[in-house]
């Protein structure tokens, strides 16, 4: 039994999937902030109540609070998200040590892309909760350096990976369920059709795999918001571990509280997703062939 030599790390894969992610994130930035605060506990209120709140409290740029961190973050996250799993997916494809069936390369490659890009990125998510978490006239942290210098004088250098735990518990099935899923709905997108249509079916077929990842997993995200907010200023943490969070919060706000946030996210699962998909193919057949 062998394992055919990997793929080298193909930088402009990688590049690809960041501009792809930036782009992405820029455009649903609005139901993003609007889903971060709803999942931290700022808000109890619906979607709608929650966006008049934000647009009242911050104005229209509000919607765009940690946009910045969020793009700073997701240019390496998604650069390695999508670089390495078409590197996973090769040696996948190619070993011969365990049988994988093909439809589920697709699973497997997303979920170690996923992990390996957690791992590497984490701090950057970390500070961007910190920044969009809250509803603030008067913001706490003016700047990405200005929450990085705050957070580790109040809180030390350790805060920076709180919430890690649930985040790799859930961005391993996440990234796998999305990238299993498009690859079984881009089967179902008809041969020889034209760039636009299949541009459109794209991006069809990358926000329902979004939207299906999310709804599977999405109760880990709010916990992993959760102890990312907490601590702040250097007050005590609530949650020792992902457990005792799950625990806590179910106790005191319901079972509910699991899926708060989850209908911004859904509306912004298929633009999010679609467009991100979408751009990245695009900037991949942009890329010089080899």
């Amino acid at each position: 039994m062998s394992v055919q030599k990997p793929k080298q790390i193909n930088l402009g894969l990688m590049a690809a999937g960041g501009m792809a992610g930036v782009v992405s994130k820029s455009v649903v930035a609005p139901f993003e902030r609007v889903k971060i605060v709803c999942q931290t506990g700022a808000s109890n209120e619906g979607m709608i109540a929650t966006t008049r709140r934000i647009f009242a409290m911050e104005g229209l740029l509000g919607f765009w609070r940690g946009n910045m961190a969020a793009c700073v973050r997701i240019l390496p996250h998604k650069a390695i998200l999508f670089g390495w799993s078409d590197i996973y997916r090769s040696v996948l494809s190619s070993q011969t040590i365990v049988p994988i069936a093909s439809s589920q390369v697709g699973f497997f490659a997303g979920a170690s892309a996923g992990m390996t890009a957690c791992i590497l990125t984490y701090p950057l998510d970390f500070i961007r909760t910190r920044l969009a978490g809250l509803i603030e006239s008067l913001p706490r942290h003016s700047s990405m350096l200005s929450a990085f210098v705050v957070i580790v004088r109040e809180e030390g250098t350790r805060a920076l990976f709180r919430g890690m735990g649930p985040t790799l518990l859930g961005s391993i099935p996440y990234e796998g369920i999305k990238f299993g899923s498009y690859d079984l709905l881009r089967g179902f997108l008809p041969e020889g059709i034209d760039p636009k249509a299949d541009f459109a079916g794209k991006m069809v077929c990358g926000g329902g795999a979004g939207m299906i990842a999310t709804l599977l997993t999405y109760p880990n995200d709010t916990i992993r918001r959760r102890m990312q907010m907490q601590g702040i200023g250097g007050n005590p943490r609530i949650y020792r571990h992902t457990w005792d969070c799950y625990v806590k919060l179910a106790k005191a706000e319901g079972y509910k509280s699991y899926y708060r946030g989850l209908t911004p996210t859904l509306v912004r699962a298929m633009p999010n997703m679609g467009i991100q998909f979408a751009c990245y193919d695009i900037f991949r057949s942009w890329l010089p062939k080899h």
